[in-house]
């Protein structure tokens, strides 16, 4: 089933436990397409992605980010539409680097 992406929202900044680097929004997906997004934010064992490093997280109880549990990876790594998201991702990354050279070339 194709993931569906919610409206963002802002959330307290957390360090990515990959990279280090910090993320201070959140994006609702869902499976069912046929569910209407409400911009819902996350909830404990929910994943997420760095958009810096594409690294796959779930939050905890108290919503911080967490490594995955085992049994979590072998889900995840055997779920296409998580790692289609996480190629996703990677590519708007990789595409974004590309422009900020172009960007700073831009002022005189």
């Amino acid at each position: 089933m194709p993931l569906k992406l919610g409206d963002e929202h802002e959330q307290d900044p957390k360090a990515c436990l990959a990279c280090g680097n910090v993320l201070d929004r959140a994006g609702e997906i869902k499976q069912d397409v046929a569910t209407e997004l409400e911009g819902n934010p996350p909830t404990p064992d929910e994943y997420t992605i760095c958009f810096n490093c594409g690294h796959i997280m779930a939050f905890d109880e108290e919503l911080h980010f967490r490594e995955l549990t085992e049994k979590e990876i072998f889900e995840v790594a055997s779920n296409s539409e998580i790692q289609k998201m996480k190629r996703m991702v990677i590519k708007f990354r990789d595409e974004m680097s590309m422009l900020k050279p172009l960007a700073n070339n831009s002022n005189p």
